[in-house]
C-alpha cells in the first residue's frame, strides 16, 4: 500500500507519468535525425519532417486525450507548477545551448548528450517519488548510456560510424529518441500499476 507521500508524489507529477506521450515526441526526435544523416547537398527538401511533424503531433495529441479520458485530469498546485515550469525551462536553455556548442565547437564529447543525461535523471526522480515499480531501474540504465555515448569520443570511440550515421550529434539525438519511445512506455506500464495497487488498497 502507498503512503500518502507517494500519493502525494503522484499528484503532483502527474502529468510525468504519462509515458505514451512521450512515444511520437521519441519517434520524431529518432526519426528527423536519421533522416537528417542520410541527406546530402545543400537545401534538402523538408517534406519528410514536416509529414512526420503532421503525423505524429496528431498522434500526441491522440494520446493525450486518452490520459484525460481515462485517468482524469490532476492540475498540481501553483508551487509545484512553478518548480515544473523552472526545470523544464531550464532543460530546455541547456539543450538549445548545447545543441550550439556541438554544432559551433569542435569538442570531443556531445553536450547535448550530457543535457539529454540530465532530462533522464530529473524525469526519474519525478516518478520514482511514487512510484517503487521494478522497471524503473530503466531511468538510470538509460541515463548511465547515454552518458556513454555522449563521452565516448574522449576516449577515440567513434561508435555512430559503423550504424552509418554522419556526425554524434545525429546518433545522439537518435538514441534519445529511442530512450525516450522506451521510457515512456516503462512509465506507463508502472503508471497503470501504481494506480492498480492505489484501487486494490481502497478495495479492502
Amino acid at each position: 500500500m502507498k503512503t500518502p507521500a507517494h500519493l502525494r508524489s503522484l499528484t503532483a507529477n502527474f502529468s510525468a507519468y504519462q509515458g505514451l506521450k512521450g512515444i511520437p515526441v521519441g519517434l520524431l526526435l529518432m526519426l528527423v535525425s536519421l533522416w537528417a544523416s542520410a541527406q546530402s547537398g545543400p537545401g534538402p527538401a523538408l517534406y519528410f519532417p514536416a509529414a512526420a511533424a503532421l503525423v505524429l503531433g496528431w498522434l500526441y495529441w491522440i494520446t493525450t486525450r486518452f490520459y484525460a479520458r481515462v485517468f482524469g485530469v490532476v492540475v498540481p498546485d501553483r508551487r509545484q507548477r512553478i518548480r515544473n515550469l523552472t526545470i523544464e525551462a531550464a532543460l530546455g536553455i541547456c539543450a538549445l545551448a548545447a545543441f550550439w556548442i556541438d554544432t559551433s565547437l569542435s569538442l570531443p564529447l556531445s553536450a547535448l548528450g550530457v543535457v539529454f543525461t540530465a532530462a533522464i535523471l530529473a524525469d526519474y526522480r519525478r516518478v520514482a517519488g511514487s512510484s517503487t515499480g521494478a522497471l524503473l531501474w530503466a531511468y538510470p540504465a538509460a541515463a548511465l548510456v547515454m552518458a556513454c555515448l555522449g563521452l565516448a569520443p574522449l576516449l577515440a570511440l567513434n561508435w555512430w560510424a559503423p550504424l552509418g550515421l554522419k556526425a554524434l550529434l545525429y546518433a545522439i539525438c537518435a538514441a534519445a529518441g529511442l530512450f525516450f519511445i522506451i521510457l515512456g512506455l516503462v512509465t506507463h506500464i508502472s503508471f497503470a500499476t501504481l494506480l492498480f495497487e492505489i484501487e486494490e488498497a481502497g478495495g479492502e
